[in-house]
């Protein structure tokens, strides 16, 4: 049986989406939910926060999404992650 989810991690650049992703996850029970506006900084926080799952924008200026996920699934922490995609 698959662990509830608990903690989700939102990445993207518009703030106005990650307002969206805070109001609609955030009214949920037991739910944890940070966002970020920077990929990077989600990379480098990643092993910390332990999310369960991440939600990322595709289209971002600095580093689009594909890059993002390389650079995610390298991070310390990121094999504890469950993944959707291989």
């Amino acid at each position: 049986m698959p662990k509830p989810l608990q903690h989700v991690l939102c990445v993207d650049d518009e703030e106005d989406i990650l307002e969206i992703v805070q109001l609609c996850l955030g009214d949920l029970k037991n739910i944890k939910v940070t966002c970020e506006a920077e990929v990077e900084i989600a990379i480098q926080s990643i092993g910390t926060l332990q999310p369960d799952l991440i939600l990322l924008d595709m289209m971002m200026p600095k580093l689009d999404g594909l890059s993002a996920i390389r650079l995610f699934r390298k991070a310390a922490g990121f094999e504890a992650i469950p993944r959707a995609i291989d």
